[in-house]
């Protein structure tokens, strides 16, 4: 779980702007990482939760709430409205 949040958090402050309290600069690089994650099993059970994309070819940290591993199909939603089904 550590490595995991170190991950995260060096992808998430790579780059940081000369003045890291300016949000105008931040704001869109951590709106563009977070995605909205929808699972389901069978006809009942419906999952929603969130996520990050923590890495350039596409891995998504998120709850297992969000994507339990019994999940008949999970669905990425991404900040600029595309989806796509998680592989």
């Amino acid at each position: 779980m550590r490595v995991i949040i170190k991950l995260f958090l060096a992808i998430l402050f790579v780059g940081l702007p000369a003045h890291p309290d300016d949000a105008t600069t931040i704001a869109p690089r951590v709106v563009a990482a977070t995605v909205g994650v929808y699972s389901a099993v069978g006809d009942a059970d419906k999952y929603y939760g969130s996520g990050v994309i923590v890495s350039p070819d596409g891995y998504i940290l998120t709850a297992t709430t969000a994507a339990p591993e019994n999940a008949e199909t999970v669905e990425i939603y991404f900040a600029d409205h595309r989806h796509a089904p998680a592989v």
